[in-house]
């Protein structure tokens, strides 16, 4: 009964957003997970941008579309609970990932979102067979051990980040990690950004805004598909030099996607 109601639900969303479904036809729908959140917003506008059609998938739709009107189409959908995503994901071609808990504790822990959620949204991307999935991490993200060191320097988070990772890379789907380093709110654009595998990643920081369009160009570059590109910003690069940087990382193996025992919080 519950796919039925879905069926329905997808359906009429269709039929409610005419001139979204005939701009996803012409350059394919991106949904973006988290698209109110203070990265995943920056995801939305990059997207916007460039001329994509845009699905929010939030946990209040009407509350989105209040504050940020109508930059993307906005629907209702919780990544912990499966079947309230299947409507976001009909017509869908591209899915981005910014999600992500600051919880511990509770039901919107690092577990139930970087991990479940991840999964969630994964799952609902192989069924309908979108084109590629970009997954926002960690540059600290890493194997799913309590015990590790790397969990005392860098937080137990980094441990559902790096299980969500590798789900996406047994996923069989067409894929990119983006592993941002810490992230703040300065404008993008202004600085080089430094790409790299997390077996030679620098920690630093990086602005939201540059994060989103190292996602946006990783949707679509085939010189990002199947790698973990770690992110931060620098002053020795040019602004505008990163993508040609792509195509000369490494694809995924165990030992590029390892944080090195040198990289320090």
């Amino acid at each position: 009964m519950l796919r039925l109601i879905c069926h329905f639900i997808a359906v009429a969303m269709l039929l409610a957003f005419p001139t979204w479904a005939g701009a996803a036809e012409a350059k394919g729908l991106a949904l973006v997970a988290g698209a109110t959140g203070e990265t995943g917003i920056e995801v939305v506008k990059a997207l916007n941008a460039q001329g994509y059609p845009v699905r929010g998938l939030v946990r209040d739709a009407g509350k989105a579309k209040a504050a940020h009107g109508d930059i993307a189409e906005w629907v209702t959908g919780d990544v912990r609970e499966p079947a309230t995503l299947t409507p976001a994901f009909v017509g869908v071609s591209y899915v981005l990932s910014a999600i992500g808990s600051r919880e511990r504790e509770g039901p919107n822990n690092f577990e139930n979102v970087d991990w479940r959620g991840n999964r969630n949204l994964i799952d609902a991307a192989r069924a309908v067979q979108v084109k590629s999935f970009v997954l926002m991490t960690s540059g600290s993200a890493g194997p799913g051990d309590p015990n590790s060191p790397d969990v005392q320097r860098f937080g137990a988070g980094r441990i559902w980040k790096g299980q969500a990772e590798e789900y996406l890379r047994a996923s069989g789907m067409p894929y990119a990690i983006v592993a941002p380093g810490g992230l703040r709110n300065y404008a993008g654009g202004t600085k080089g950004i430094l790409l790299r595998p997390r077996s030679q990643y620098k920690v630093g920081v990086i602005s939201r805004a540059d994060v989103a369009a190292v996602m946006v160009a990783c949707m679509t570059d085939k010189a990002c598909q199947t790698k973990t590109v770690t992110v931060i910003n620098t002053d020795t690069e040019k602004a505008n030099a990163w993508p040609a940087t792509l195509a000369r990382l490494p694809i995924d193996t165990p030992e590029t996607i390892r944080l090195a025992p040198t990289a320090k919080p």
